[in-house]
């Protein structure tokens, strides 16, 4: 993952240096990162986790992101048929070692 962000901060540095036009989109995080991980066959989804168990992911290498607690929540809801308040509340991230479509939370 360190190598990743590194090639990616120097293409964003070159990009610089040579007067191009750098956009991203700002997220505001609910909490600190606590973990990040890629995921899917080539590496192209990311996730984060906060220290606030909310997860994050982004589809396109961290120029935006989509807060997933919502939605692991109403799932969660519809599976148990009940009010759990550990619902939605994820602890770690886990890649499945077979499939790297599938993570575990």
């Amino acid at each position: 993952i360190i190598i990743k962000y590194m090639v990616l901060f120097l293409q964003v540095m070159m990009l610089l240096i040579q007067g191009s036009e750098v956009s991203f989109e700002e997220t505001e995080l609910d909490a600190p990162v606590v973990q990040l991980e890629y995921c899917g066959v080539n590496d192209e989804v990311l996730l984060i986790l906060t220290s606030n168990s909310s997860v994050y992911r982004s589809d396109n290498d961290g120029f935006s992101f989509i807060h997933l607690t919502e939605v692991l929540n109403s799932l969660g809801q519809v599976q148990t048929h009940g009010t759990d308040s550990k619902l939605g509340k994820v602890q770690q991230l886990l890649a499945n070692p077979v499939d790297k479509n599938i993570m575990l939370f």
